[in-house]
């Protein structure tokens, strides 16, 4: 018995001896490093036509080691991706999953990190096993107004340990032998057009009168990975939002398919509100029914408003708000497409005596073809709407007639001869102001000052960007544009006084005396 314990104390000595000069690390399990480089592919061509099972590309040959010149491999214009979110899990191949999937759900979660300025990540200290790579979309903070497109990965399973061609283990980055992937993406965002008709950017209107806006965003390549999708609409001062509001997505093959509020999208846009503001936000669950390409157009109504300034542009502009990380999100904004209107100034004078201005001269408006007839309507002093009329609602009747039945707009002359119309359009569709030129517009005069002759035939005017103010763009200082003159000329009536009443008055004296005289003669016979 004392020699079997004198044999297990020299076993265990030996034991002691043995693990003192063995060195730390033969007694730890075997680790593993693995650095991800996230590579930007200049375009979605480049990417669709790389081809991942090669590992040749350019002469070079990818075989898990550090690429010693990526931009070769890769191809040129490529750029390492900032604040891409990574997550790896264990593998579990007892429960298959679909590799790719945003989390995999058969596996344990391990660690996740954002890409750094050269676009890199390093998993370190991994256990031997099989492991999931994936993109974590939604945890990304990608600088820049795009987002990622579709990923992919070289590779994105991976089994440690990993070997090289020769048969050996890849290891640590302290060891300068981790395994380095490379997994590449190209990025892409929605864009954002607005228009103020149909197709155009540029447009004038009579005020109040109503006109569709339209807003279009093709979506981009990995929009169903969106978590957010707004588009936020601002209108200028002189413009309301009418309502009236539709959205549809155009697909492929022109086919619509209408997106329907509650269940799609809500909104916070109010009818009939100026200078409105107003958000759509689409529902994940709808983001989730889109393609690549297909677009959304939002239409509404809306109108120029007595807020306007005559002449100038009064802009609107929509902005589309996204992204895969609802703390993280992208905007970008639209043209600011404009609507205008104009208006005249005029002054009713003697047309001898330029001092003398008229009161009380009225007057009605005419279109250029003379075919209709203006009528407005006010709302505390001010133009709301205007409108025109067919001719046969004024042809052949008297002014009085006109006035009573109120189908059109009288304008009358103040005190110092002076009238404007207001809120009629001008020059050329899809034309800023400045560079609209001008529209033809008469006006007629119906019933004259007192004392004046009526100005028969219809006077013609224009409307242009300086038709109503000198520099409409100057608002802090308007001023008005010269008014155009109207001159009216005084009744003059022959006169039958003077001499021929005086022989008149002469003769029947001289007729009376003479009868008087032949009457006493008679008498005395």
């Amino acid at each position: 018995m004392k020699k079997l314990s004198k044999v297990f104390g020299i076993l265990m000595a030996m034991a002691i001896v043995i693990m003192s000069v063995l060195p730390v690390n033969a007694l730890k399990p075997e680790m593993y490093d693995v650095v991800l480089t996230k590579i930007l592919m200049p375009d979605e061509n480049a990417l669709a036509s790389w081809d991942s099972k090669n590992p040749t590309h350019n002469g070079i040959t990818y075989d898990g080691t550090k690429l010693s010149n990526p931009e070769k491999f890769f191809g040129n214009g490529i750029k390492y991706l900032k604040g891409v979110c990574f997550e790896i899990h264990t593998y579990d191949e007892s429960k298959p999953d679909k590799i790719g999937e945003l989390v995999p759900n058969n596996g344990v979660f391990q660690n996740s990190q954002l890409t750094n300025d050269q676009g890199q990540i390093s998993f370190k200290s991994l256990d031997k096993g099989k492991y999931v790579i994936v993109e974590n979309k939604s945890k990304s903070t990608i600088e820049g107004k795009k987002q990622l497109a579709n990923s992919k990965a070289v590779p994105m399973v991976i089994s440690l340990p990993a070997y090289n061609a020769a048969g050996n283990k890849f290891t640590t980055i302290a060891d300068n032998n981790p395994l380095y992937v490379y997994p590449k993406n190209t990025v892409d965002e929605p864009d954002i057009h607005k228009y103020v008709n149909e197709t155009d950017q540029n447009d004038t209107a009579l005020i109040g009168e109503e006109k569709q806006f339209r807003i279009t965003s093709k979506m981009p390549e990995g929009i169903k990975d969106y978590k957010v999708l707004e588009i936020e609409d601002q209108l200028s001062k002189g413009l309301t939002y009418v309502g009236k509001m539709e959205i549809n997505v155009k697909k492929k093959g022109n086919n619509n398919v209408k997106a329907t509020l509650a269940t799609d999208y809500t909104t916070d846009a109010k009818e009939n509100t100026k200078n409105a503001k107003f958000k759509i936000s689409f529902k994940e669950s709808f983001i989730k029914t889109l393609e690549k390409d297909d677009e959304i157009i939002v239409i509404y109504k809306a109108v120029i408003n007595e807020e306007a300034i005559l002449g100038a542009e009064n802009p609107n502009e929509a902005k589309i708000i996204y992204g895969h990380n609802p703390n993280d999100n992208k905007d970008k904004e639209s043209e600011k497409p404009e609507l205008h209107t104009g208006g005249k100034r005029f002054i009713k004078q003697d047309a001898d005596q330029g001092t003398i201005k008229l009161k009380d001269a009225k007057f009605i408006v005419m279109n250029k073809e003379k075919t209709k007839y203006l009528k407005q309507t006010l709302s505390g002093n001010k133009v709301v709407k205007n409108e025109w009329v067919d001719k046969s609602e004024v042809d052949n009747k008297t002014y009085e007639q006109i006035e009573s039945e109120k189908k059109v707009t009288i304008f009358s002359s103040n005190d110092k001869g002076e009238f404007e119309v207001v809120g009629l359009p001008f020059g050329k569709k899809n034309k800023k102001p400045q560079e609209a030129g001008f529209t033809e517009y008469y006006i007629k005069e119906i019933k004259a000052p007192k004392d004046y002759a009526l100005i028969i035939e219809p006077q013609l005017f224009k409307v242009d960007y300086q038709s109503y103010y000198e520099d409409p763009t100057n608002i802090s200082g308007l001023k008005h544009s010269d008014p155009q003159v109207i001159n009216n000329h005084k009744v003059t009536i022959p006169q039958t006084g003077g001499i021929g009443s005086v022989v008149v008055i002469v003769g029947g004296i001289l007729i009376t005396a003479l009868g008087i005289y032949m009457k006493k003669r008679n008498s005395r016979v």
